[in-house]
């Protein structure tokens, strides 16, 4: 559910930071706010950080413009055989999410008290 109107607000590593462990990382405050399109018929995505808005028609694209780094990454992860499964052999099992968010979850918007709020809304059955 996109409610028109939905601000919110986040810390996150300053854009174009990527995070690593034990380095020191600059945070950045981010607005996130979903307006109406200029139909009125859609929402858009809006992100500000350090006084740049980027915009999007959808949540995902909206964070990875702001943070200039894309929220989910696939990687194709490889595993050695074990003893009796070719041991040694390396295989390409799966693949994974390198960055286990989306916009949705940066937005808060499935944060299980907001989403719940949101369910809760006369118009939910409305919204987008």
């Amino acid at each position: 559910i996109y409610p028109i109107g939905y601000d919110s607000s986040r810390i996150y590593f300053a854009p174009g930071q990527v995070p690593t462990r034990g380095a020191a990382m600059r945070r950045a405050l981010y607005r996130c706010r979903i307006l109406p399109d200029d139909s009125g018929t859609a929402p858009v995505f809006w992100v500000t950080v350090d006084g740049a808005s980027f915009k999007a028609r959808r949540a995902t694209e909206a964070w990875e413009l702001a943070t200039r780094r894309k929220l989910r990454e696939r990687k194709k992860l490889k595993v050695r055989g074990n003893e009796g499964q070719g041991a040694g052999e390396v295989k390409e099992v799966f693949t994974a999410e390198a960055y286990p968010i989306d916009g949705d979850y940066m937005f808060g918007v499935t944060v299980t008290p907001i989403a719940k709020l949101l369910e809760g809304l006369d118009e939910a059955t409305s919204l987008f």
